[in-house]
Parts: structure tokens; C-alpha cells; sequence
């Protein structure tokens, strides 16, 4: 996990592990995703009070695992664990992948402050910045526009 400050934009990079729990047999007790994904939160908390994430115009975070948009053991502790912070740091835009499928979830009051994209396999997310908006583009392999969304600046 890390931090990088580009074009006005902060972006925290997470890594949310697997997706089972620790004690699942497939890892043969070599794993512990859990107290990971704990450590990073420590530090997405203090990096998200950085200078740098105060002074950007827009704050991004980067994981595979997603925090909302379905359901399973490894969304519900990248939620319980990151969101909080996200929030807090008034982080405006979250990418994630992992399910497969194409997701947006837009802010909503009480839950996710910030809007989340969710990619697939087939497609990219192209990112326009601009001094007062953040715009993110889903489209398909074949070109094909599967969404386009607006963040302004808080």
C-alpha cells in the first residue's frame, strides 16, 4: 500500500488481500489479510490527513477488493475497515474490480460518501481531470460507453 500526489489528484493505493477468510483451507494458515487490512487502515487514516490529501483538488482510492456492491467476507471487512476513513478524508472517488461485473454506486448519505467504480475484465476507466471536476469513463473492449460520471470539487 501506498500514496502518490498526481495533476492535483491524491491517490491511495490499497491492497485488500484475498477473499476468503484467513482460516480458509485453500491458504494452508500461510495468510492474515485481516490484521493487513487493519495496518492499512491505521495508515490510510493518517495519510488522508497528509498535506498532500488536504491540499489536493480530488482524492482517489485504488483497490481490487470492492467496499460495497456486493456481498462476501472480503467486501464486508474492506468496508468495515477502510470506509470510515474514506469517509473522513472526504476520499471522492473509489476504483475497485474483483467482482467482474460493471458497478457504480454514487455518494449516499450515511454509507459511502464518496462514488465507487467498479471495472470488469473487458472494459477500462478513463479518467479526465480538469481544475473543478474528476470525469470517469467505463467503456468496453469494443469501445462501447458503458458510463460516464461527473465528481466536482468539494
Amino acid at each position: 500500500y501506498y500514496s502518490f500526489d498526481h495533476g492535483g489528484v491524491h491517490v491511495s493505493v490499497l491492497d485488500s488481500g484475498e477473499d476468503k477468510v484467513d482460516s480458509h483451507e485453500y491458504y494452508n494458515g500461510l495468510v492474515a489479510f485481516d490484521d493487513y487490512r487493519k495496518e492499512q487502515a491505521a495508515w490510510l487514516e493518517q495519510d488522508l490527513r497528509s498535506e498532500a490529501a488536504r491540499r489536493a483538488r480530488f482524492r482517489v482510492i485504488i483497490s481490487h477488493i470492492p467496499p460495497r456492491g456486493a456481498n462476501g467476507y472480503s467486501i464486508e471487512q474492506v468496508r468495515a475497515q477502510w470506509e470510515a476513513a474514506a469517509n473522513a478524508g472526504k476520499v471522492d472517488l473509489w476504483f475497485s474490480g474483483h467482482t467482474h461485473r460493471v458497478a457504480r454506486l454514487d455518494p449516499a448519505a450515511g454509507q459511502n460518501g464518496y462514488r465507487l467504480i467498479v471495472g470488469a475484465p473487458d472494459t477500462l476507466v478513463r479518467v479526465d481531470v480538469t481544475a473543478a471536476t474528476l470525469t470517469t469513463t467505463v467503456i468496453r473492449e469494443d469501445g462501447t460507453v458503458l458510463d460516464t460520471s461527473v465528481t466536482r470539487q468539494r
